[in-house]
This record gives C-alpha cells, sequence and structure tokens, in this order.
C-alpha cells in the first residue's frame, strides 16, 4: 500500500490526529522561520489582510484561528484589539504565550474538538491555515456561529492553483511556464518545510462551495504578486501568484 492510499484509509478525525502531532514536532523549526512584519509570505499577503480585518482594529474582538505560536495575534494586540487565539498545537501554543503574555490562547483542534461559543467576534482571522485541516467543515460551521452579523472573516492561504506546481522552460521559445496538473483533484501533498507536514490541495470552486454550505458569501478575493527570489525572473514571478487571501461574510446580511 502506497503512502497516499494509507491516507486515504484513514479518516479526517485520525489525520487530524496525526496533523497535530506533526505540527507539535516541528514547532521550533516553524516557529524560527515563520512570522512577523518581515516575513515574506506575510509581506505578500499583508495588504488584503488589513484590508479587510481594517485600518483601525482597536476595541474589536478577533479570533486568530489556528494563530500557531501567536506570532499575528501579538501584532493584533499591539493594534488594540481584544484577541483570542486558537490552535491545536501545544508545542505552538507555548511559543505564542511568551511570544504574547496577554492575549488569551486556548488549545483546540480545530477538526476534532467543540469549539466555545462564549462570545462573537467582529473579525475572526485565519492566516496560512484552512489548507493544513483534513475537514474545514467544522470550522466553517463555527465561523458562521460566532461572526457578528457585520463581521468579517478573512483566510489566507497558498493559491491552488500555483502552489507547489513546477516553474518550467518551454523548449523551443525559452519562456518560464507554470506546470499545472489535475488542479480540480482533491489531494493530500507531503510537503517538506519546516520538517514536513501534510498540505490538503483543494480547488478554489471547493472553497467556495463550503463557505456557501455554511451561508458565508465571499465578498472580497485578492491575488498578490508573488515576490521572486531570483531578479532577473521578477516579472514572470509577479504574475503568478502563489498565495491569495478571501474574505467572507454572512450570506444574509
Amino acid at each position: 500500500m502506497t503512502s497516499e492510499q494509507e491516507s486515504a484509509a484513514l479518516s479526517k478525525s485520525q489525520l487530524a490526529a496525526i496533523d497535530i502531532a506533526d505540527w507539535d514536532r516541528l514547532a521550533e523549526a516553524y516557529a524560527a522561520a515563520i512570522g512577523g512584519p518581515e516575513d515574506r509570505i506575510y509581506t505578500m499577503l499583508r495588504g488584503g489582510l488589513w484590508s479587510s480585518l481594517g485600518a483601525d482594529v482597536s476595541g474589536l474582538d478577533v479570533l486568530d484561528l489556528g494563530c500557531g505560536h501567536g506570532w499575528l495575534s501579538a501584532l493584533l494586540a499591539a493594534k488594540g484589539a481584544r484577541v483570542r487565539g486558537i490552535d491545536g498545537s501545544v508545542a505552538l501554543l507555548e511559543h505564542a504565550r511568551r511570544i504574547a503574555p496577554t492575549v488569551e490562547f486556548a488549545r483546540y483542534d480545530l477538526v476534532r474538538d467543540a469549539l466555545p461559543v462564549d462570545r462573537e467576534y467582529d473579525r475572526i482571522v485565519a492566516h496560512m491555515v484552512l489548507m493544513d485541516l483534513a475537514d474545514i467543515d467544522p470550522v466553517l460551521s463555527y465561523v458562521q456561529r460566532v461572526l457578528r452579523p457585520d463581521g468579517r472573516f478573512a483566510f489566507t492561504m497558498p493559491h491552488p492553483c500555483f502552489f507547489n506546481y513546477k516553474t518550467r522552460t518551454d523548449a523551443t521559445t525559452g519562456e518560464l511556464y507554470c506546470g499545472v496538473t489535475d488542479y480540480l483533484t482533491s489531494a493530500e501533498w507531503w510537503i517538506d518545510s519546516y520538517g514536513g507536514h501534510r498540505h490538503y490541495h483543494r480547488s478554489l470552486s471547493f472553497y467556495v462551495s463550503a463557505l456557501q454550505r455554511h451561508k458565508l458569501a465571499v465578498t472580497m478575493m485578492i491575488e498578490p504578486p508573488q515576490q521572486s527570489r531570483t531578479p532577473d525572473n521578477a516579472a514572470f514571478y509577479q504574475n503568478i501568484p502563489k498565495f491569495l487571501m478571501i474574505e467572507a461574510q454572512h450570506r444574509d446580511r
């Protein structure tokens, strides 16, 4: 049995437990590599993210859903928001409590646990989270329940059209292009970054349909230009967005 077949034989609950164990294992490497104002992924998504969150979050109730090691929670709190951070990794939350000791952090498995419904939020943000969850329906159901009627839910993720697909060179023209195969089929990929973790590839229509099921409507989508590490190819990469931000609000507002 191949690793993909073994993965397919597991339930979403079993996959979620394995995924959290992986994030506990790689917490140190991830926290050292990701986060902060100069983080490369964040700098690409920052404009879209804050266009949804709003320039002034002071006094707002904000939920950092899948907060990881808490760097975004700390940034939101520094801007005056009342922040709660939720994550499934004990190891990442240990980092979060050191980074932002005044923020309330709580450990919940986003796939398997009943999430707290003791308050509502003006903003809910899930930065680079949903593609790492075996099942996004529990999260979207929760968002629909605790997001205030005029609230906004902003989530970011690798762009499913282009993430993890290889850049190729046309043999005739020498032009660069992105080689995309089997985009519409949902799949589980093993990503080596930070020590290795599972990534759940899903199409954009998958995410939009999931939002619709939970009575959430897309109100904004931003595909920022990719920042190239190689200046010679900067123009090409600027037109191949590697990440995106989607905002959703209550459909009946």
